[in-house]
């Protein structure tokens, strides 16, 4: 997992099963670093999430976000509304990092 700080503008790569394609490979930027609630938990907490252009589809969720050869975050949803392109959106790594922390010695 990563460690330090992301930059806006960083080249990161998705690995995912995209509609069965095993193994697809996309690289796109990280556009911004976001704190809202998840609908996923559908909790009130705000997570962190690492925001791309990198494309991300069906079979990509539960994939790594890789910076160079490190995890940043874990490929979650994208934004498909009318007029939305390229919102893609990653769990942070430091969401990871604190949840794998809360359950060590568990």
């Amino acid at each position: 997992i990563h460690t330090g700080p992301l930059k806006l503008g960083e080249t990161v790569e998705a690995i995912g099963h995209p509609k069965g394609y095993e193994f697809t490979i996309t690289r796109g930027v990280i556009s911004a670093m976001r704190r809202q609630r998840s609908a996923a938990i559908g909790s009130d907490n705000l997570v962190e999430f690492v925001q791309t252009d990198t494309p991300i589809s069906e079979g990509n969720s539960g994939g790594p976000l890789l910076l160079k050869d490190a995890v940043i975050g874990v490929n979650d949803w994208i934004r498909v509304d009318k007029g939305s392109q390229n919102l893609n959106f990653s769990v942070s790594y430091n969401e990871i990092r604190s949840y794998l922390d809360r359950f060590k010695g568990k």
